[in-house]
Formats: structure tokens, sequence, C-alpha cells
């Protein structure tokens, strides 16, 4: 069998060429046929012994999705809610490390958008953002690429990774939009309503998640005309 030779001994399995009438510590019981079979087990009996995990069972936890800042620091939901200053920054980045931002106020409203621009540009169901002061965001390296899709608004990517961060309307100079799901501790943040949910997926269901569901902007601060 090819790369047998890279398994583990504890991990390859040998056939016996001769078997138990029963297997110790269980209740199952072989039923053999004709002779040069392998044997079955009954279906009446399928509890085994607790088996013995292997050295090698383990995923590196390097693949693990790993869990909220706040909960591997053994600390608690609270403390992720804490107040949003100069000195306590939101920050967060692109996927590949090359954009950094920080916001040093509260965010003005937090929302999921299901719009079909935002579906697309961010390759998701729907995307959560962050209205926050432009006075408080700042990247602290580098620069990102400016996308116009309308001459009414810009969104910002980082040119390595593709990671959108930002989503601004040129008119409202004072406002600009982070996404939620490129910041270090996103529980710092709390979604107030959906909008655009007439144009939702339909394998998106949000059930009564406690917040209002618009069909179109709702709360939404947008330009007269867009």
């Amino acid at each position: 069998m090819a790369g047998a030779a890279s398994i583990p001994a504890c991990c390859r399995i040998t056939l016996p060429t001769t078997f138990p009438a029963s297997i110790p510590g269980s209740t199952a019981t072989w039923a053999f046929t004709r002779p040069g079979r392998r044997p079955s087990r009954t279906a009446a009996a399928m509890r085994l012994p607790p088996a013995t995990p292997c050295c090698q069972a383990r995923p590196d936890p390097s693949l693990l999705c790993r869990r909220p800042r706040w909960h591997a620091a053994g600390r608690t939901r609270e403390d992720t809610m804490r107040p949003i200053t100069a000195d306590d920054p939101l920050t967060g980045g692109c996927l590949c490390g090359r954009l950094r931002y920080r916001v040093i106020a509260p965010p003005l409203s937090t929302s999921h958008c299901h719009c079909t621009l935002c579906r697309r540009a961010n390759a998701a169901g729907f995307v959560t953002w962050s209205t926050v002061p432009r006075a408080a965001f700042s990247f602290n390296q580098d620069s990102p690429k400016d996308y116009a899709w309308s001459p009414r608004a810009v969104r910002q990517f980082c040119p390595d990774c593709g990671s959108q961060l930002t989503f601004r309307f040129v008119e409202l100079a004072d406002e600009i939009d982070i996404t939620c799901a490129t910041l270090d501790e996103p529980d710092r943040v709390t979604p107030e309503y959906h909008t655009w949910v007439a144009n939702k997926l339909p394998w998106i269901v949000l059930g009564n998640d406690g917040i209002p569901h618009h069909d179109e902007w709702g709360s939404d601060t947008v330009p007269d005309g867009v």
C-alpha cells in the first residue's frame, strides 16, 4: 500500500489469521460462514470496550479553529465589552497581516448587510459592518487598495490577500465602515439590526435573533439619491 512505510506502528492494523469466539470485555460475538471468509460480528451485540486513543489521532492544534481570544485567555464575555478608547482600541487586519488598523472610539452603529454587492465583495453569505468616526480610524502600516465600484462609494482591500477591510460613501466624509470579521476581538461590537433582508440568500436562516430585520437600508446612514 502506497505510503504504508510512513505510518507509525501504533496506527497500523494487522488482521489476525485466527479469531476468538468473543472479544474480552464485549458482548459482541463472531458469526462464521464458509471457510476462507473473514468472520463478521452478529448484529445483536455491537458494544465494544473503549478504544485506546492512538498517538496520531489528535489533530494538529495549528489547524483547529481557535476559540475567541477572551476564552483562550481565561477571560469572561464581559471583559470583551470594555470601553473602546485610545488606550484600549479596536484592532484588526487582513488575512495575510500586511494591513493593520485601529479604532479609538465606539462604533456609531453595527449591522448585518445582505445586499448583493457586499456579498460578492466579501465572498460571504452576508457581511457585518461597524460604522465608526473617520477621525477615530487609521491604518497602522502600509496602504490598502481602493476600489471605487461606484462614483459615490469606495471599498478598500488588501492588495496581497484580497481581504476587504473598509467601505465608505464619498459624500459621508466623517464616517467609515469596517468589516467586523477582520477585528481581532469581534466580540467587542454587537450587531443592532439587519439590512437588505429582501436580498437575503434563501439558505441563510435568521430566525428571531432579537434585532430588527429591514428589507432595505433600514436605519443605515446613506447619502441622498443612492
